[in-house]
């Protein structure tokens, strides 16, 4: 599964996006339908989030490795190492 991200590099004002790729064969069934159904809660709470709007915003988190041939891609292996949250973001104010 690859799972890209409203998140990269600019260069020349092009967005290269950053793509997560989810090496799951090696997971049960249960671990990938978690996954699954956790990115579809991330995703309907974010448009919700969004229509209604709302500061808050879904963000993926994981563990992974960076591609030694495209830096704008990561595997994850373990099930354990990716999850989603939905919360606001709040900066500290600069003194």
């Amino acid at each position: 599964m690859t799972i890209s991200l409203n998140a990269g590099e600019w260069e020349e004002k092009k967005l290269t996006p950053y793509q997560v790729v989810v090496l799951w064969s090696e997971w049960s069934a249960a671990a990938r339908g978690r996954l699954k159904n956790e990115l579809e809660i991330a995703r309907q709470e974010n448009i919700k989030a969004k229509k209604d709007k709302q500061a808050s915003r879904s963000y993926l988190f994981f563990v992974g490795a960076q591609d030694a041939k495209n830096p704008a891609i990561f595997h994850v292996l373990d099930h354990r190492l990716i999850c989603t949250a939905h919360d606001e973001l709040v900066f500290p104010v600069r003194s």
